[in-house]
């Protein structure tokens, strides 16, 4: 997180949550809903068939709803996209704060601060500018060459290049 957490506002959000039976509600809109809720404006649905309508960022959930979607040995990323398909059987909504422009969410914080299996270059910078110590043993740094491999610059460009290929 890179501020503090406004209470308040997830208090609020798990009581919504709690009277729409729903399964999850994240907190911070990465990503976020399919379609607005007719009775909140800060709150969407996730809608079912949406990829990553399970996700591991910041989010309230029901116990039970979570416990019924894990599996023992299963991986982070492997419980977002397996698990995202497992939650369409289920009867519960899904829902998600809203993206706003004021970016005025109940948290702030690095929404993936491991991509690909290493940390992205944003989590290290505000590790170290809060002086938090970060074991490099066993995850090392992205390079700018991989932080431009996610970017959607490289991703036009190598879809350009492939369509002068064809």
């Amino acid at each position: 997180m890179t501020q503090p957490a406004n209470t308040v506002m997830i208090e609020a959000l798990a009581t919504y949550m709690k009277r729409r039976r729903a399964g999850c509600l994240r907190i911070y809109p990465c990503s976020g809903p399919d379609v607005s809720c007719t009775d909140n404006i800060e709150v969407g649905e996730i809608l079912k068939g949406s990829a990553y309508r399970l996700s591991t960022e910041a989010a309230i959930w029901d116990k039970q709803v979570l416990l019924g979607l894990l599996r023992q040995g299963e991986r982070p990323w492997e419980l977002e996209v397996l698990g995202s398909d497992k939650t369409n059987a289920l009867d519960v909504p899904f829902l998600s704060i809203n993206r706003n422009d004021d970016n005025a969410y109940p948290i702030s914080y690095f929404c993936t601060a491991v991509v690909h299996g290493k940390w992205a270059l944003g989590a290290m910078k505000f590790c170290r500018k809060e002086g938090i110590h970060v074991d490099l043993s066993s995850r090392p740094v992205e390079t700018w060459h991989d932080r431009f491999r996610r970017s959607k610059m490289y991703r036009m460009m190598a879809k350009s290049i492939s369509i002068f290929r064809d």
